[in-house]
């Protein structure tokens, strides 16, 4: 097979065109059909899979097929636990499995040779721009609402077409300011989604400008999980990536002044900040007791809880969160164990810090059952196994990756 370049043949160039348009640019693009939503990324993302699965031609490295192997015992315990249980969301349930069982397969085998041969620069150029769009965007649509109290929306573009809830009643609203949004639909989900490009993000973009304006989307999402998520990236940024305590120490300092001036300048808009001293944590503390009446396997019907960890522990048992725990971090153990160039990049490093982000906030809340979060999570985690080669290798370190 040639190489894959990010524009090459027709086919390649329009399906991946799409994919990359509403995966990350426009991720709520779509319809819905009965309780089950039709995204127009997913669709693009079946079509792309089966387009290269019939070509048969995949590129099973070792690491792809023990990323692979490990998240067998979860996606069997999953499965029967939904025979045996039963669920109270077909729809949820539906997109969970998906996420869980369809989506690695199609980035870790049936597009594994298109991304270990494709442009990286085309395709880091495309992430770059796609990252920075959503957040201009959001803070755009942030503030249109907030001085005109009107949001811009594009039913099958930015917005689910035959959605019955509007983007304001989605656990969006912050007294008259509402979380920022962007074309995510949901404040959390843009933002944990935004915490995992973050990384990838500070490394390929050197415009002071840009990256604080990415930043600034994130504490616009209003979220208590995404800002303490943005802290335990900036940590991770300054100690791993840079492994330099000074400009940490000063990054910190602006971080807190900022989130102070932030804070006056919502509260003359009668933002309600009392979410932030709520002992509920919005409600996710109510949970707790459930955990004694915990069994070892699966025994309750799937029902989709805003901390994962609980999530998968209530509905799948102790066994379920092993297992789960097992194929999630089983391609950060096996990066870490790999000895290649690749491993020793900022590059390679920036999508692992990512990764890990996610696992992070999945402590709060990860949305996993929602889309793009798991889409992008596997997207990544496919970039990270990656092979090095001379092309990869080539790239600057010390500038940004396309001027």
């Amino acid at each position: 097979m040639k190489q894959i370049r990010f524009f090459h043949r027709p086919v390649i160039l329009h399906l991946t065109c799409l994919l990359v348009t509403f995966l990350l640019y426009f991720p709520k693009g779509g319809f819905i059909v009965g309780s089950i939503p039709i995204y127009w990324g997913y669709f693009c993302l079946a079509a792309l899979g089966a387009f290269f699965a019939s070509k048969r031609q995949y590129l099973l490295t070792k690491e792809r097929v023990l990323a692979l192997l490990c998240l067998i015992p979860f996606q069997a315990v999953a499965i029967l636990a939904h025979i045996n249980n039963g669920t109270t969301s077909s729809g949820l349930s539906f997109a969970f499995l998906i996420n869980i069982i369809a989506l690695p397969y199609i980035f870790l085998l049936f597009l594994s040779e298109a991304l270990e041969k494709i442009d990286y620069e085309s395709l880091i150029n495309h992430l770059r721009r796609g990252i920075f769009f959503i957040c201009f965007y959001g803070i755009c649509l942030f503030f249109s609402y907030l001085f005109l109290g009107k949001l811009f929306e594009i039913p099958l573009l930015t917005s689910t077409f035959g959605d019955a809830f509007a983007v304001g009643e989605k656990c969006n609203n912050r007294g008259l300011v509402m979380k920022l949004t962007s074309t995510y639909n949901n404040g959390n989900i843009f933002g944990i989604c935004l915490l995992m490009l973050m990384p990838i993000y500070k490394v390929i973009e050197k415009n002071i400008f840009k990256r604080g304006l990415v930043t600034l989307a994130a504490l616009l999402t209003l979220s208590r999980t995404v800002w303490v998520g943005l802290i335990f990236v900036e940590i991770g940024y300054a100690f791993y990536l840079r492994k330099n305590r000074n400009p940490f120490i000063k990054l910190t300092l602006f971080f807190i002044l900022f989130l102070v001036l932030y804070l006056i300048f919502i509260e003359q808009f009668h933002f309600n900040w009392s979410f932030l001293f709520d002992k509920t944590f919005g409600g996710r503390s109510l949970l707790f007791p459930q955990l004694s009446e915990l069994t070892f396997f699966p025994s309750e019907p799937f029902v989709f809880t805003e901390p994962v960890y609980f999530l998968i522990t209530l509905c799948f048992g102790m066994t379920g969160l092993a297992c789960y725990l097992l194929g999630m971090t089983a391609p950060l153990f096996i990066f870490t164990l790999n000895k290649n160039t690749f491993r020793n990049t900022s590059h390679s490093k920036a999508l692992f810090l990512g990764l890990l982000s996610f696992l992070f906030v999945s402590i709060s809340d990860a949305a996993i059952c929602l889309n793009p979060v798991l889409a992008i999570y596997w997207f990544l985690t496919s970039l990270l196994l990656r092979k090095a080669h001379p092309q990869f290798s080539s790239l600057s370190e010390t500038r940004p990756v396309l001027q």
